[in-house]
């Protein structure tokens, strides 16, 4: 059976919990899960709220047993000045015993060392009493850690919460931005293609604006030539404007002509029909002198 398929147990997460922490590494579930690489997130998250209230514990007892030991080491001082008090005052007292000649100095000094002893016991007790102050202040301080550590075990869940939730939406962007990737590549080919088209665009387009200046060249050629075109239309049509007042005129001449034939038509035919007249009263008339001379020349004969 492979390591990925085997069952995640809680003494295995506490013990590479201890081991980061001994290293100085905030233990977490995505260092845990990378470690391990098995296991739900749900579980992580169990197990290390579960290592975190026994770490809490832990340090309520180190608080304890640290309370203990200022004790303890507060009533050791104690014992020791007054183990050094005593022996001075043994040592005085053989002072005293061996030579009484100086028993009024001994006694002097004696007084002294009972002064002496009696500051020091006075600052012993003040010593001890500013180190239960600090031990009332150690407590009240562990108190607030304790509280401050709970809160950061609470925050800590909460943001680690958050961060699943954040880490399930970026790996959704993740997604998403590889999906813009692919069309951002197929965009950048499209831009690349479009690139090459538009080089041969321009290459056309200079090509064209060649051949546009050629094109202007040869337009303001034509506009030279239309305008030599315009001047001679000017001067055609001032010669057509002539030749049609002199058409006018020989039209208003052919129109007077025309009259003219008209009346002459008119009296031709008048004259031939009078020439027809005259000629079928002078066939008469032959018709007339010729019977006439027949009738003439029959006469004789008769005689």
């Amino acid at each position: 059976m492979s390591t990925r398929s085997q069952r995640l147990i809680y003494e295995e997460v506490a013990s590479l919990c201890d081991v980061l922490n001994q290293q100085g590494i905030e233990p977490s579930q995505q260092k845990l899960m990378a470690l391990f690489q098995r296991g739900s997130a749900s579980t992580y998250t169990s197990f290390l709220q579960k290592w975190r209230e026994e770490q809490s514990s832990k340090l309520i007892r180190i608080d304890n047993s640290l309370f203990r030991q200022i004790t303890a080491l507060i009533e050791a001082e104690v014992i020791r000045y007054s183990q050094i008090a005593d022996a001075e005052a043994i040592t005085t007292l053989k002072e005293l015993e061996k030579s009484s000649i100086v028993v009024e100095g001994l006694q002097e000094k004696l007084k002294k060392e009972q002064i002496l002893h009696e500051e020091q016991m006075k600052e012993s007790e003040k010593r001890m009493k500013d180190l239960s102050n600090s031990l009332q202040a150690l407590i009240k301080d562990s108190d607030t850690l304790r509280r401050q550590f709970n809160h950061c075990e609470t925050e800590r869940n909460r943001q680690e919460t958050k961060h699943a939730v954040m880490t399930e939406k970026i790996e959704g962007i993740e997604s998403l931005l590889n999906e813009k990737n692919k069309v951002y590549d197929n965009l950048k080919n499209d831009h690349e293609r479009l690139k090459d088209e538009l080089s041969l665009s321009v290459k056309k387009m200079n090509e064209m604006n060649v051949n546009y200046q050629l094109l202007l060249q040869t337009l303001e050629h034509q506009k030279q030539i239309s305008e030599s075109i315009d001047k001679e239309r000017s001067s055609l049509q001032n010669k057509v404007e002539k030749l049609e007042t002199k058409l006018s005129a020989l039209t208003a001449n052919a129109a007077e002509l025309s009259s003219a034939v008209k009346v002459s038509q008119a009296k031709l035919q008048s004259y031939e029909l009078e020439n027809a007249r005259l000629q079928d009263e002078n066939k008469k008339l032959s018709e007339r002198a010729l019977s006439s001379k027949s009738g003439h020349d029959a006469v004789p004969n008769q005689c």
